[in-house]
């Protein structure tokens, strides 16, 4: 006999009404190892599993009272048992019985006369296997907690958190608008805008960190999107800085596509704000479009926010959408989580995004979504 603790190895119960067959398969699996149970018919076997349910089950089909069938369909309608690995041992051969020994829930069929070798293989395959399944259960288990854990953040970000922010950028907007005068007004006022900026970023970190803990609770829906309209919506914020910097903005012809607008307002507003302020000097800021892959049977829409900006670095573009990287590492602004938020929304669109480059020249990132 091996020098292994029983526990390690597991219980297997042997039901057979045949003792000659108990015997035999009892002996076997003790000697290698295993804690064995035996059972003489399908009755005593329930109750010795309600006493103490066993790792494993080898199950005789041809049995007076209870057939082992009728065994294992009970075993399966138990939530406390229904996991426990069946094997079926049979004299019979014919396919339709093997087949109903798998539809009622078994993992295997062993026919007698059966080898030594091949007992002992089975049982340790699906023991292992069995374990590897609770163990992975676990781990979902866990990540279900997690997940939990997760959403509730997420809500607290989107209700508790989010309505203070609103009253600082409220508060601060009006600051920023009030008519005092005097140096002290002044003052007052550039503070008002510091907060209000800071808010801003603030913000916009909030809503990255909520879309990436809830984006996958479901299925995005996707509805036809006015991208026209999304543009202009976007620009609206911009409109008077790019005034004020003397610069220009051109929005060509824009064609419609499906996408889920709150989404597609985020990825723009990212675009277009990064053109604002690494742009040229005035910026000059054209927002277009092209259909790509005509050869499906949806096309697929590339929209394109372009700047006159100093360029991107070659090397540098393989990275612009990864985590914490920044279009411009010389300056603090953000926390370099834009452009691969931007990224994982298009995934979940079905989309893709891209940029091309030039030093000197400036760059065009695109978005490009399902028509």
């Amino acid at each position: 006999m091996k020098e292994v603790k029983e526990s390690e190895l597991g219980t297997v119960l042997v039901v057979d009404d045949q003792p000659q067959n108990l015997r035999v398969l009892a002996q076997l699996l003790t000697m290698e190892g295993y804690l064995v149970q035996v059972a003489r018919s399908g009755d005593l076997a329930l109750k010795s599993i309600e006493r103490q349910a066993p790792d494993l089950i080898l199950l005789d089909v041809d049995m007076p009272v209870m057939s082992g069938f009728d065994v294992c369909e009970r075993l399966k309608k138990d939530p406390a048992t229904s996991a426990i690995p069946i094997l079926f041992v049979s004299a019979m051969e014919e396919a339709d019985t093997k087949i109903s020994s798998f539809k009622c829930g078994g993992v295997d069929y062993i026919t007698k006369p059966f080898e030594a070798g091949e007992i002992l293989a089975r049982v340790s395959t699906h023991l292992q296997i069995s374990r590897l399944q609770k163990a992975l259960k676990g781990t979902v288990d866990q990540l279900e907690e997690r997940n939990q854990r997760l959403e509730m953040f997420g809500n607290t970000l989107a209700h508790d958190l989010r309505s203070h922010l609103c009253s600082v950028l409220y508060g601060s907007q009006l600051l920023m608008e009030s008519e005092t005068d005097g140096e002290a007004g002044g003052e007052n006022r550039d503070i008002a805008a510091s907060v209000h900026d800071a808010g801003r970023k603030m913000e916009d970190i909030v809503s990255a960190l909520l879309f990436l803990a809830t984006k996958d609770k479901g299925a995005v829906v996707a509805a036809p999107t006015k991208m026209e309209l999304v543009a202009e919506e976007c620009l609206k914020g911009y409109k008077d800085r790019v005034k004020e910097l003397d610069g220009k903005i051109r929005v060509d012809h824009l064609p419609d596509c499906r996408a889920h607008a709150p989404w597609i307002r985020r990825i723009f507003d990212n675009y277009i704000s990064n053109a604002v302020k690494f742009g040229g000097v005035p910026p000059e800021i054209r927002i277009s479009s092209e259909v790509v892959d005509t050869d499906l049977e949806v096309p697929r829409h590339r929209y394109w926010i372009e700047d006159n900006g100093r360029g991107i670095p070659e090397d540098n573009l393989p990275e612009l959408f990864e985590p914490y990287s920044r279009l411009d590492p010389d300056r603090p602004d953000g926390v370099g989580i834009g452009l691969s938020l931007v990224k994982k929304i298009a995934e979940a669109m079905d989309g893709s995004v891209g940029v091309e480059s030039e030093i000197g020249k400036g760059s065009r990132f695109y978005v490009e979504l399902p028509g």
